[in-house]
This record gives C-alpha cells, structure tokens and sequence, in this order.
C-alpha cells in the first residue's frame, strides 16, 4: 500500500512539473514575441550611438579647445540629450511595461530591465559631463571678453589720466579722483586675495556674492559722489566706472566658472565610453538566461 501511494505521489510530483514546465515554455514564447520590438529598438539606439564616434571623445575634452571641437561637443550634446537619452528611456519604459507571468521569465526579463538603467545612467552621466564642459567653455570666453574690455577701459582712463596729471587746471580734481580709485584699488585688492586662498568652492562664490560684487557697487558710488569739474577727469571717472561694471561681469562669471568646475571634478568623462553601450539590455548573462529557459 505504501509502494502504490508512493508511485501515486511521484506520478503527481511528475505532472506538476510538467506543466510547470509547458507553463514556462508558454510564457517564454510570448515573452520573446513581446521582446521583438524592443529588440529592434535597442538595435537601432546602438547603431545612432555607434555614428557618434564616442572614441574620440577624449580629443574633444582636452586642454586645447578650439571653435572646431567647441561646434562639434555642441553637436555630441545635442544628439545624446535630444536624440539618444529620449529614445533609451523611451525602451526602458516599453522594458519595464512587459510583464512575465512566470517568475523564471521574469528573472531573466529583470535583468534587462537592469542592464537598460545602468546604460541610462552611464548615457546620462556622460551627457551631464559634456554639457558642463561647454558651459566650462562658454565661461571661460566670457571672463576672457571682460578681461579684454576691461583692459581697454583701463588704457582710455591712464590716457585720460596723463592729460589730467599734466594739467594745473586738472589737479585737484584729479588728486580727489585718484584718492577715491587708490583706496578702491586697495580694497579690493585684499578682497580678491581670498580667492587665492584654501577656501571651499561654496565659501568662494558666496564670498563673491556677499562681498566683492556690493563692494564694486560701492566703489562705483564713490566715485559719483566725488565732487569733479574738470572734463578731463569726469572722463577719466567715466573709465573707471566702466571698468567697475566690468569687473562686476567679471567676478559674477568667475562665480559661476568655479562651481562649474568643481562640478566637472565630480563627474570623470567616462573611460572606454564605447564598450560601456555596446549593449544596452542584451548583456552575456540576460542571453544564459533566456538559453536556459530554452532548454
């Protein structure tokens, strides 16, 4: 009797596994139909992402930046953030919408559904890098141009200068002027030592806002407020409030400039980019998987 029960229970044990079995080859032929499109997808995001020459990323990136590698990082960030990064998670959100009735298939669906994220991330990452580099790039041009006007509002104030210095009818006017611009130039020459020193990015840019920006605001009253009659050093004034505003520019961009690099010290362009997306979901191991499943 305990024989034949035993028999009886193998035979029942045979049969669960048996349609546990047709069960998992069912799901996993509609799985693989369901997959189809996506396959075809992720097919044509690595062919788009192949033409983008992602190898020669580190020539772009490097210390000599000239308008062509500028017009071409620009193009690079305009296809990864309008073109790839849309599309692949326009597939991950098709990836995740596939739902196995199976736990087998859906082990193996889960890691592609994970594959397709971290390639997201890695998309994303190197995305974010490029566009901070261009805005590294675009800041520095910037601070370059100030610096540039700056300088020649300078040479037309010391041209204005000497003609005043020369002058008897000029000096006290001019003497007044010099006091108030020396005694700016001191100020914010002190000021603009902090910058030099071991000071966080944080306290850096802060210290822009709170301190050197209000102070150029106030040296350009200063000067309106000094009691000036001659032409020649009312132009000389002028100069040098223009070289205050300039300064202003200079120092907002320079605020800006350091937190984006700080930024871009945090994030490293991504080496050997083009391995990293020679996949996007397939992987070795999602392809055992599904072999397995298969057998």
């Amino acid at each position: 009797m305990k024989i034949k029960l035993l028999y009886l229970m193998l035979f029942v044990l045979v049969l669960i596994i048996a349609a546990c079995s047709n069960e998992v080859n069912s799901d996993l032929k509609k799985y693989k139909r369901d997959m189809k499109p996506i396959y075809k997808k992720e097919d044509t995001i690595l062919d788009n992402i192949n033409q983008l020459n992602l190898d020669k990323l580190d020539q772009l990136v490097g210390t000599e930046v000239t308008a062509e590698k500028h017009k071409e990082l620009n193009k690079l960030h305009k296809e990864l953030d309008k073109e790839v990064l849309p599309e692949v998670k326009s597939l991950k959100k098709q990836a995740e919408n596939i739902e196995p009735s199976t736990q087998e298939v859906k082990d193996a669906h889960n890691i592609y559904v994970s594959n397709v994220k971290k390639r997201e991330d890695s998309i994303s990452e190197l995305n974010e890098y490029i566009s901070l580099f261009e805005k590294s790039i675009r800041s520095n041009e910037k601070i370059l141009e100030y610096t540039e006007v700056f300088e020649k509002n300078k040479a037309v104030a010391e041209k204005n200068a000497s003609k005043a210095k020369d002058s008897s009818e000029d000096k006290d006017d001019y003497e007044a002027l010099v006091s108030v611009i020396d005694k700016n130039s001191d100020d914010l020459n002190n000021k603009a030592k902090y910058l030099n020193e071991a000071h966080s990015v944080k306290e850096k840019s802060q210290y822009i806002h709170d301190k050197i920006i209000p102070s150029i605001s106030k040296y350009v009253k200063a000067l309106n407020q000094t009691n000036i009659k001659s032409n020649r050093v009312n132009q000389m004034r002028q100069s040098q409030i223009e070289m205050y505003y300039t300064l202003s520019d200079y120092y907002k961009e320079r605020k800006k400039g350091i937190i984006i690099e700080e930024k871009l010290q945090k994030i490293k362009a991504p080496d050997d980019f083009n391995s990293k997306v020679a996949y996007l979901g397939k992987d070795e191991k999602y392809d055992k998987a599904i072999d397995r499943l298969e057998k």
